[in-house]
This record gives structure tokens, sequence and C-alpha cells, in this order.
């Protein structure tokens, strides 16, 4: 199991952009959320590209790109708690 990503950015920071890329048939995910980068990293998925702080080596935030036919996989990812 890869290390668990702790979480550097402030509370009020932290956010999660999904794009769907009709044209190129992706599905672009950005996000600064620790908890989202994990369940991402244990769903199996691999980032695309990774942002870290320059002085310490954090991951501050990642990048990931999936085909649209990996859509149902994406959708059984919790990126939030739901009680």
């Amino acid at each position: 199991m890869a290390r668990e990503i702790q979480q550097s950015t402030i509370l009020e920071n932290r956010e999660t952009v999904i794009t769907f890329d009709y044209n190129n048939k992706l599905i672009i995910v950005y996000s600064n959320n620790a908890t989202t980068m994990n369940r991402f990293e244990d769903a199996g998925f691999t980032c695309y590209s990774e942002q870290t702080h320059a002085k310490t080596g954090e991951i501050m935030a990642r990048q990931y790109k999936l085909p649209i036919g990996e859509l149902n996989k994406f959708l059984k990812v919790k990126l939030y708690r739901v009680d």
C-alpha cells in the first residue's frame, strides 16, 4: 500500500474540481484534499500530475485523468462522507 498523503491545505482552501471533457472523452479531477487523493489512490487511479511543496516535498495537489469508459469505477469512489 502506498504512503498515505497528509493534509497540508487549510480547511477553507480545500477543493475538488471535476471536469468532463467530452471532446477527448476524459474525466479530469483536480484535488488538494488529502482524503480525496487517498481515496483515489486506494481505488487504483494513477495521478496524472502532482504539485509538491518546494521546500518540504509534501504533496499539495494531484490531478487525475480517467477515460470516460471508467465512469462506473469513478462513481464508486466516495469523494465525500455521506451519513
